[in-house]
C-alpha cells in the first residue's frame, strides 16, 4: 500500500467517523427537540456544539499553558517537536483563533443541515452533513503528512483549506438562511 493510499483511507474513516458521530448525534438531539426549531434556535445549537467542541479542545492548553509557565523545567521533559513548536514567533497565535472561527461556521452549517433534514424530514440534508463533516476531518491526515507544522508558514499553510473551506462555509450559511424564510413564520 503506497502513502498515499493510506492517507486517504485514513482520511475516509476519519472523515466519516467525524461525519457520522457529530452529524447523528445531532441529528437525534433535532429530532428530539429540535423539529419546529427556528433559524435563530437551529443557529443557537450549532454555536453550542462548536463552542463546546473548542472548549474541549482548549482546555489541556488553558492547563499546561500556566503549569509550564509556573515551572519552565517542565518543557525539557516535552518532546522536542513540541518545545519547537512553543519557541515559534507570537504571530502563530492567530492561526488557532482563525482556525476555531472557521471550524464554528462549519459546525453552524452541520447543525443547519441536520435540523433542515429533521424539519423537511429529507435525510438527503443529513448525508449532506455528515459527507461535509466528512470532508472537513478527512484532509486532516494528508496535510498532517504534508506540510512542516514546526513552522509558522507550515502552520499557516495547513490552515489554508479550511479558511477556504470556512468562506463557502459562510455563503452556504446565508443561502441556508434564504431557504428558512421562505416561510411565512420564519421556520423552514
Amino acid at each position: 500500500m503506497t502513502l498515499i493510499t493510506y492517507l486517504v483511507l485514513l482520511g475516509a474513516y476519519y472523515g466519516l467517523r467525524t461525519g457520522l458521530l457529530e452529524s447523528g448525534l445531532s441529528y437525534v438531539v433535532a429530532l428530539k427537540r429540535l423539529s419546529n426549531a427556528s433559524w435563530g434556535e437551529a443557529v443557537a445549537f450549532g454555536v453550542g456544539f462548536g463552542s463546546i467542541e473548542a472548549i474541549a479542545l482548549g482546555l489541556p492548553n488553558m492547563i499546561s499553558i500556566p503549569l509550564l509557565y509556573l515551572n519552565p523545567s517542565l518543557i525539557e521533559q516535552l518532546p522536542s517537536s513540541v518545545q519547537l513548536q512553543l519557541s515559534l514567533p507570537t504571530v502563530v497565535i492567530f492561526a488557532p483563533i482563525m482556525e476555531r472561527f472557521f471550524t464554528l461556521m462549519i459546525h453552524i452549517l452541520g447543525s443547519l443541515l441536520v435540523i433542515y433534514a429533521v424539519i423537511r424530514r429529507r435525510k438527503s440534508y443529513l448525508v449532506a452533513s455528515i459527507l461535509y463533516k466528512g470532508l472537513v476531518d478527512g484532509i486532516i491526515p494528508v496535510i498532517g503528512q504534508n506540510v512542516d507544522l514546526t513552522t509558522v508558514q507550515g502552520i499557516y499553510l495547513a490552515e489554508t483549506p479550511f479558511v477556504g473551506i470556512g468562506v463557502l462555509t459562510i455563503l452556504c450559511i446565508y443561502l441556508m438562511r434564504r431557504r428558512y424564510s421562505t416561510s411565512k413564520d420564519g421556520k423552514a
